[in-house]
């Protein structure tokens, strides 16, 4: 589905109008200089006339490469245009499938990449899941230190990640 304009038929539809009249709703998508031209945004002529205007998901300024216009998901068919007109994923699977543009986007959303989001975690659970992502923090390290031969280092995250563990196990001791 690659929306385009209504009024021009040229450029991509990035205005997207539900205009209800009558209390039936009618669509419009509009590109932002022909929504411009129409003055869309300015008050109703009839009082009986209810305009809700819904920007695009996509801003007009961004460009989207043509090698990610012409990706498919082949589980569920979506297109990445489409993805970025209607602003939802088809299936679990797109995550990985579009990747390449997802990630980006993600990073503007969210201020950080993909892999460092972590999400909100609970009060109650704060600590426990403070502990599990040092444990990673330390194993991901000590690999890199034994990869470069900084033994001395590696003995310190060892000597550390023995705490984190043993803390671990007197915990599980404690709830059982």
């Amino acid at each position: 589905m690659h929306s385009t304009c209504e009024n021009c038929q040229k450029n991509v539809a990035t205005v997207h109008l539900t205009e209800i009249v009558d209390k039936v709703p009618r669509e419009s998508h509009l590109c932002e200089l022909c929504a411009q031209k129409l003055s869309v945004g300015s008050k109703p002529a009839k009082a009986e006339t209810e305009l809700v205007i819904t920007p695009a998901f996509e801003p007009a300024t961004e460009v989207i490469p043509d090698e990610l216009l012409g990706m498919k998901c082949p589980s569920c068919g979506i297109t990445f245009h489409e993805f970025r007109v209607k602003g939802r994923l088809g299936c679990s699977g797109d995550y990985a499938y579009f990747e390449k543009g997802l990630t980006p986007l993600i990073e503007r959303i969210q201020g950080v990449s993909p892999a460092e989001h972590r999400g909100k975690v609970p009060p109650a659970a704060e600590a426990l899941v403070n502990v599990q992502r040092e444990r990673e923090q330390i194993e991901r390290e000590l690999k890199d230190v034994i990869r470069t031969e900084n033994y001395e280092r590696a003995a310190q995250l060892r000597d550390r990640l023995k705490e984190i563990i043993q803390g671990e196990e007197e915990g599980q001791d404690e709830t059982a």
